[in-house]
C-alpha cells in the first residue's frame, strides 16, 4: 500500500477581500485527497514569492517558514500511522489539544495565582507577554511544543519590531520560560522539547545601563533645601532617605511602618521577596541617620502607632493593584521634581530615585566595602544580582584605567 503523501494549495477558487488567497494543506492517499485550512491568506504575487528563488521580505519569510511547520507536522503524523487513513489523520492533526498543553490556559492558571498571592507586579508582566504572544501568533491556541528556538527568534524579532526594548523582551520572554520550567517539573518525559539554552535559544539581556552620582552631585541635593513643605522638599528628602537607607526603592519606602523601627534603625522583608515562595527570607536592617531621622520627623505620619504607616503614601483597605498604582504614581512624582533640581543644581546625569539606590551601592564599592556586605544591604538573592548591579561601575573604572595610559 503506498504511504499518503502532502503538499500546499493555493486555492484560487475562493477569493478573498483585498484579493486574497487561502493556503490549504492537501493530503493524497488511495487516489484521493482532503484538504485542510493552515489560517493563511495570500496574493498571488505573494505565493510566487513564496515559491521563488530568491525570497527576500522578512515577513513573507516567516509565513513560508511557518507555512513549513504545516507541511512537517501533516508528515509527521502521516509517517506515525501504521495503516493510514483519514480518520486517523483527522483525530491527530485535528486534534484540540488539552489544556495543560496550551500555553495561554497557563498563562491564566498563573496571573490568577499572582493575584491571588497579592503579587500585581508580576501578574502586569505575565499579562504584557500573554497579550504580546496572542498578537505575535494571532492565535487562541498555542502548544508549548510549537514554542521552538527558531519560533522564538522569531518573536524576539517581532517584538524588537514593535519598538519593544531589550529589557521588556527579556521579561516577557523569561515569563515564557518560567511557564515551561513549570510544566517539565510536572512532566519531566517532555524535557527534550526544551527550547532555552546553550545551543538553543538565549534570552538577551537587556542593556544594563545605570547611572549613579559622584559625591559631588550627591552632595549637591543632600545640601540643597527647597521651600518647607513643597513637592519639591518632598522629592528630595525620600531621594536622600532611599539613598541614606541603603538605597530602598519607592515601593518598600512606602510600606515602612513605625513597628519596622527600633530606635534609629529600620527592621522589615523586601515587598519583591515576601511572596516568593523562597525559605529563610532575611530582614534588611538599615541604620537611621540624624538626616533620614529628620525626614522621617518632617513628613511622618502622626500619631506614630505601630500599624501606621511612616510615610503618607500607601492606606489601609487598598487592592494590590491600587498599592501597585499608588506606588507607581508617586515614585513618577518624586522623579518629576527631583530630575528638576537636580538641573537646577547644574547636574547633567538624568536623576531619578532608581538613582539614589545605584548610587548607594557604588559610593560604597568606590570607598572599599565588601560585595557581600553591599549585597546584603541590597536584599539581593545572591553575589551575582550584585555583581551585575555593579557592572557599569566597574566599566568606569576600566575607563579611568586607560585615559592613565596616555597622560604623559
Amino acid at each position: 500500500m503506498k504511504n499518503a503523501t502532502s503538499n500546499l494549495f493555493f486555492d484560487r477558487r475562493t477569493e478573498k477581500s483585498g484579493g486574497y488567497f487561502p493556503v490549504k494543506l492537501t493530503i493524497y492517499f488511495n487516489k484521493k485527497k482532503k484538504r485542510y485550512s493552515t489560517g493563511f491568506d495570500l496574493t498571488v504575487i505573494q505565493w510566487k514569492k513564496i515559491n521563488g528563488d530568491k525570497l527576500k521580505d522578512e515577513s513573507l519569510k516567516e509565513t513560508k517558514a511557518k507555512l513549513n511547520e504545516v507541511l512537517k507536522k501533516a508528515n509527521t503524523i502521516i509517517k506515525n500511522i501504521e495503516n493510514f487513513s483519514f480518520i486517523e489523520f483527522d483525530k491527530l492533526y485535528l486534534a484540540i489539544p488539552g489544556e495543560s498543553e496550551n500555553i495561554f490556559f497557563a498563562f491564566n492558571d498563573k496571573i490568577k495565582k499572582l493575584d491571588n498571592e497579592s503579587r500585581p507586579g508580576t501578574a502586569n508582566s505575565y499579562k504584557g507577554a500573554k497579550a504580546s504572544l496572542k498578537n505575535f501568533t494571532e492565535k487562541d491556541i498555542l502548544l508549548f511544543t510549537d514554542i521552538t528556538p527558531d519560533f522564538l527568534k522569531a518573536y524576539e524579532k517581532y517584538m524588537t519590531k514593535q519598538g519593544k526594548t531589550l529589557t521588556t523582551v527579556g521579561i516577557y520572554l523569561r515569563c515564557v520560560r518560567a511557564l515551561y520550567n513549570d510544566l517539565l517539573s510536572n512532566n519531566t518525559d517532555k524535557k527534550y522539547l526544551y527550547p532555552f539554552g546553550k545551543n538553543k535559544y538565549i534570552i538577551p539581556g537587556g542593556s544594563n545601563i545605570k547611572k549613579a552620582l559622584t559625591l559631588a552631585d550627591i552632595e549637591k541635593i543632600y545640601k540643597h533645601q527647597p521651600p518647607a513643605g513643597t513637592p519639591e522638599q518632598w522629592g528630595r528628602d525620600i531621594w536622600i532617605f532611599s539613598y541614606l537607607c541603603n538605597g530602598l526603592n519607592i515601593a518598600d519606602i512606602s510600606r515602612l511602618k513605625y513597628k519596622d523601627m527600633k530606635k534609629d534603625a529600620i527592621t522589615f522583608l523586601r515587598k519583591k521577596t515576601l511572596n516568593t515562595g523562597k525559605t529563610n527570607l532575611k530582614n534588611i536592617e538599615v541604620v537611621l541617620s540624624d538626616e533620614a531621622l529628620k525626614i522621617i520627623n518632617r513628613w511622618g505620619n502622626k500619631p506614630q502607632k505601630p500599624e501606621t504607616y511612616i510615610f503618607p503614601v500607601l492606606t489601609d483597605n487598598l487592592t494590590p493593584q491600587q498599592e501597585l498604582a499608588t506606588v507607581k504614581q508617586t515614585t513618577k512624582n518624586i522623579n518629576k521634581y527631583i530630575d528638576r533640581i537636580a538641573k537646577n543644581l547644574g547636574i547633567t546625569e538624568k536623576v531619578t530615585t532608581y538613582t539614589a539606590r545605584h548610587s548607594f551601592a557604588t559610593v560604597l564599592k568606590r570607598s572599599g566595602v565588601s560585595i557581600e556586605f553591599i549585597s546584603e544591604s541590597l536584599g539581593h538573592s545572591d553575589l551575582k544580582v550584585t555583581e551585575n548591579y555593579l557592572s557599569s561601575f566597574e566599566t568606569d573604572k576600566k575607563r579611568e584605567i586607560a585615559k592613565k595610559l596616555t597622560e604623559f
